[in-house]
């Protein structure tokens, strides 16, 4: 009997503890799933590098970082968007003072 107690609880917790790890789905919108939804780690803001990682308001998920477009030299105004090594990023664009 306490082998079926065991397993019904093993088999009730599994849904909680998937939920917070992503796994690939063949043919998913993304190619990790949190919980119910398929999403990209990489990109998505609101499972950024993880499942449940939010990025911070005017932050987006560059590479599973969360990253500010508006001063990241390396992500300026966007992801993979570099400024040269002498600029900074003011605002989303590098500056070439």
């Amino acid at each position: 009997m306490n082998l079926y107690k065991f397993l019904f609880v093993t088999l009730a917790l599994l849904p909680s503890v998937f939920a917070s790890f992503p796994f690939s789905t063949k043919g998913s919108v993304g190619p990790d799933c949190c919980g119910k939804k398929c999403v990209n780690v990489m990109i998505d803001g609101l499972n950024c590098g993880f499942c449940g990682k939010k990025c911070k308001y005017q932050e987006i998920c560059c590479k599973g970082l969360c990253v500010n477009p508006l001063s990241d030299e390396k992500n300026c105004g966007k992801c993979n968007n570099k400024c040269e090594s002498r600029s900074s990023c003011v605002y989303g664009m590098c500056s070439y003072a």
